[in-house]
């Protein structure tokens, strides 16, 4: 589905392999990771999105992945707030965030889900599976985690030669499916290739399944930058000129801190950085310079007060406390 996603926008769809332990992700789609799951949720990558967008690898589709862990052990490292973190992040990068979660309802899961807007689940054509299937449904369904657009998917029909029905499934798992795959010799070949299905665009059963299912996914309005610089072209150059206003202003002043702050906001608008980041960041520096002048200020006082005080203040001090005694002596003398 995310490579069906990709098709249509390149570069706006990120698939996050959350199977921490046995993530398979980057194998079915022939990728060699430079860096996994735990790499994004530890590290600069947690706080930076310019970081983070470099952790993730890059499919021919235009997917970007966050590839699942190397063992399970590196795995137990993410905890289920890292994950929040990290679809909380990308999804104010990307326009969709397709998460891959693994077998079975684990707290990493329920995390992700809490910030789904769509669910798409599968099932297979066998009584453990609907099963599965109907109990998943139950226990999401009382945890208040299944969103308003809930898609069920039929994995592996075999048209009733199992001894199940369509008709079965429906009635054990309490809802209409909604989309039922075939089992199809395609299916093997491309996880053995690692060529998914809606890359290679065939006309078999299983991959016009899934684009009927990629079809009813509903359009997401894409991030702020990207409608600027998408739907309003005028804007775009209005932009561009107001970075040349802010480049010849920070030119004509002459002020360190002003350059610093022009070159911070235009890194900003060309990668995509929150405006409101970068200004919190800017007045953080900009109050601890502030501090650091007024300290610089503050042990500078002692060694330049020194002089006045020898020259001028001082003399005075003598000709008060020693004038007196000494016109004494004059008197008693005279």
């Amino acid at each position: 589905m995310a490579v069906g996603l990709a098709a249509a926008l390149p570069g706006s769809i990120v698939l996050v392999d959350l199977d921490v332990q046995f993530g398979d992700v980057a194998s079915a789609l022939a990728l060699g990771p430079e860096y996994t799951l735990p790499d994004t949720v530890h590290g600069a990558a947690t706080n930076d999105p310019l970081v983070l967008k470099t952790f993730l690898s890059r499919h021919s589709t235009g997917l970007h992945v966050v590839a699942g862990s190397d063992s399970p052990a590196a795995g137990d490292a993410v905890t289920p707030a890292d994950v929040g973190r990290l679809v909380d992040m990308l999804s104010r990068e990307f326009r969709y965030v397709v998460v891959d979660t693994a077998p079975g309802l684990t707290d990493h899961t329920l995390t992700a889900l809490e910030r789904a807007t769509d669910l798409v689940m599968r099932g297979s054509m066998g009584v453990p599976g609907v099963r599965g299937l109907r109990k998943e449904l139950d226990v999401l369904g009382e945890l208040g985690l299944v969103p308003a657009r809930r898609h069920l998917v039929l994995n592996n029909s075999d048209g009733g030669s199992s001894g199940l029905d369509l008709a079965d499934v429906e009635q054990t798992v309490g809802a209409p499916l909604e989309l039922v795959l075939p089992r199809h010799s395609t299916v093997p070949l491309s996880t053995n290739t690692g060529a998914p299905l809606l890359q290679k665009g065939g006309k078999d059963p299983v991959t016009r399944g899934l684009q009927t299912l990629v079809g009813r996914i509903p359009p997401v309005a894409a991030p702020v930058r990207g409608r600027l610089t998408s739907t309003t072209p005028g804007l775009a150059m209005l932009t561009v000129a107001g970075r040349a206003a802010y480049e010849a202003l920070a030119t004509r002043t002459q002020v360190a801190d002003l350059r610093r702050f022009v070159g911070a906001v235009n890194q900003a608008e060309a990668y995509g950085i929150p405006l409101a980041d970068v200004l919190r960041a800017q007045a953080d520096e900009m109050r601890v310079k502030r501090r650091q002048r007024a300290e610089e200020q503050a042990m500078k006082v002692p060694v330049e007060v020194t002089f006045p005080l020898m020259v001028c203040v001082l003399p005075a001090l003598l000709i008060i406390v020693v004038g007196p005694a000494a016109m004494g002596v004059l008197e008693s003398l005279g």
